[in-house]
């Protein structure tokens, strides 16, 4: 469609919209406070304007889990945890900071809304809610926010893409998709999306091949639903 416009109008320059998407590895327990990639993987997903969370969502005993065991709940609560906890440091930092501006020019003065915003942030964080749909924000709370804390991580749109076997992805899911729908809507909400790597592989594979007939078959087990 893009193509046919441009053919159409013939425009001086032309700006195509694309997704960049960028491989992030995963949190583990501790980040916050420098485990494992810690600090530098909190940095390279501050600089991002959205988050596709992968959670694993299939057992098997070829694929090893950094628990030992798979527990996609657990894991999410990990990685929304140590996000909470990161926004949280960020938020108490830059509170201190206007703080001190204020004890070093007595004639400066903070508005009651930032007390009023800084302290539903910090509780929110505190109990590991992600800010961007962890409550209803008026209007002028929005504008505090985007002025004090813009690099807040969990302010960041999210979806979480549930990982699962190529057997449940063409049944239509497992026992643990609706345990991640529930604690996705009591903590903040947001798009989840299951997918099965493992299918898309195999699809993938096919394709390569030019089996043109395994490749329908494939599909075929989709019942209509379509791969991603």
């Amino acid at each position: 469609r893009y193509g046919t416009l441009c053919s159409i109008w013939n425009p001086p320059s032309q700006y195509p919209a694309y997704l960049h998407l960028v491989d992030i590895a995963g949190l583990i327990k501790g980040a916050s406070e420098g485990a494992g990639l810690g600090n530098a993987f909190l940095s390279h997903i501050q600089a991002v304007d959205g988050i596709f969370h992968l959670v694993r969502a299939f057992d098997s005993k070829e694929v090893t889990h950094v628990d030992d065991t798979v527990d996609p709940v657990r894991d999410l609560e990990t990685i929304v945890g140590e996000l909470c906890a990161k926004d949280l440091q960020y938020v108490k930092f830059q509170r201190e900071a206007r703080e001190k501006d204020v004890k070093k020019n007595p004639t400066m003065k903070l508005p009651p809304l930032f007390f009023t915003v800084m302290d539903k942030v910090t509780e929110m964080l505190e109990n590991q809610q992600p800010l961007r749909t962890g409550c209803e924000w008026t209007a002028p709370e929005v504008e505090k926010i985007n002025e004090l804390i813009p690099g807040c991580i969990t302010l960041k749109p999210t979806v979480y893409l549930v990982n699962c076997s190529q057997k449940s992805f063409t049944v239509g899911g497992n026992r643990y998709i609706k345990q991640i729908k529930d604690w996705v809507t009591t903590h903040g909400g947001g798009l989840v999306i299951p997918l099965s790597i493992e299918f898309e592989e195999n699809l993938t594979a096919l394709q390569k091949a030019g089996d043109v007939d395994g490749e329908r078959a494939l599909l075929d087990t989709l019942n209509g639903r379509g791969s991603v």
